[in-house]
């Protein structure tokens, strides 16, 4: 595992110390069984020596082809996870010092606050932004320009084929990018994919536009471009995008979602939020109305909460625990609104509502029987909760306790950020 991590580190000084440095031989980096091992270190189900010395053995001799995935079976085997988690560990080692910043979120998550504290790094000035959504990447993508750049910087054959088989087997279908691991080689074969367009838009961001200024910020598939100056200046630069996607990569723009727009009176949307300039040029992310309704949707009737049939059959904890994830991944995602405590607030409301009628409904009783039985009283917020018993794999007694935060907004700024 040790000369695993110390090839994959020379890997990444040759990159960072030369943009321009080609690598060759790669592919013999398969045949180390140390890359296995690190690959596979976080793994639950572990493959034996055994295993993968018979996998190197396949690629040694160019014998190994990973299965085809199905929509029946979208786990993929074992030993393709495996050896497609070693692709990403040396693709990812060579280009992630050559990736620019403003192309964030490439194989790893990156917290949406982040991302948001770079838009209010270089938004306040702007008045204009193009907003911008890759018509169906993945479907998108053509396999041979993608083979033809991964040759600029990976200039083995043995290695390129071994990507070429991968996605012959389907790793870069859409049915399959969002499936966990199976993700993982798409995601980052992807950034590559965009990679000449975020040079282009870097190149034209720091030499081509000189009286007026120009950001951008690219998040997987969608991308931000501020400008500050005129209206023909982003028109300008919207249409030497189209073409440059176009000529060069083969994409186009999803035109439902894509717009320019005047920022101080126009509302754009990127990652889920809602983004526009309030009077003081400081920059407001709001909480879409529509995000609200359809997470709702589920819990209400004609404007009323209801009980969850779907989930009367679980035992009270865990009926509690469910709701509990749900508004918990919702605030964790938009605590940083700027209206996080009334749409939120609505949405626990409600919420918390159907929760009641869904263990009242399944103890046979009313609500203010369930209040009785489960209420708790959270003594940081003054508001009222429920609460039930149960016990652990290990036999110990906890209780699970629905949402007892209080809504309120978090600060952007790193320096006062507290985890959730």
């Amino acid at each position: 595992m040790q000369k695993a991590k110390v090839i994959l580190s020379l890997l990444g000084q040759k990159s960072s110390k030369n943009a321009n440095f080609i690598f060759q031989r790669v592919y013999r980096n398969l045949f180390q069984p140390s890359f296995y091992q690190l690959a596979q270190q976080d793994c639950s189900r572990k493959l034996k020596m055994e295993v993968i010395e018979e996998i190197i053995d396949q690629l040694r001799y160019e014998r190994y082809y990973p299965e085809p995935l199905s929509l029946e079976q979208n786990k993929g085997c074992h030993t393709d996870q495996l050896v497609q988690k070693v692709l990403c560990l040396l693709i990812e080692a060579i280009y992630q010092p050559v990736f620019i910043e403003a192309a964030i979120g490439c194989r790893k998550e990156v917290p949406i606050e982040e991302v948001l504290y770079q838009l209010n790094q270089f938004a306040p000035e702007s008045n204009w932004v193009i907003k911008g959504k890759i018509k169906n990447l993945f479907a998108q993508i053509s396999h041979p320009i993608l083979l033809q750049l991964l040759y600029r910087k990976i200039a083995d054959g043995r290695f390129i084929e071994l990507v070429h088989r991968f996605l012959q087997a389907g790793y870069l279908k859409p049915d399959f990018v969002n499936k966990g691991s199976l993700g993982e080689l798409s995601r980052l074969l992807a950034h590559i994919y965009l990679h000449p367009f975020d040079q282009w838009m870097n190149h034209y961001v720091q030499n081509i536009m000189i009286q007026e200024k120009v950001e951008y910020i690219r998040y997987h598939d969608e991308f931000l471009v501020w400008i500050t100056g005129t209206k023909k200046t982003a028109i300008q630069i919207k249409q030497q995008m189209l073409q440059f996607l176009e000529q060069q990569l083969e994409l186009t723009l999803d035109l439902n979602t894509s717009k320019t727009a005047f920022i101080h009176d126009e509302k754009v949307e990127f990652l889920g939020y809602h983004i526009v300039k309030s009077t003081n040029r400081k920059l407001l992310f709001l909480i879409p109305h529509e995000i609200i309704q359809s997470k709702l949707h589920p819990f209400m009737k004609n404007g009323q909460p209801i009980h969850f049939s779907a989930w009367l059959h679980f035992p009270v904890s865990e009926i509690i625990r469910r709701y509990h994830t749900e508004i918990s991944g919702l605030y964790s995602y938009y605590c940083y609104a700027d209206d996080v405590s009334k749409k939120l607030g609505k949405f626990r409301y409600y919420h918390f509502q159907s929760l009641l009628k869904t263990i009242a409904n399944k103890e046979k009783c009313s609500v203010k029987k369930v209040l009785k039985k489960y209420g708790l009283i959270v003594s940081a917020t003054g508001k009222q909760t429920i609460g039930a018993k149960y016990h652990t794999v290990n036999g110990k007694e906890k209780i699970m306790i629905y949402f007892p935060q209080q809504i309120k907004r978090r600060s952007i700024d790193p320096l006062a950020r507290k985890p959730l």
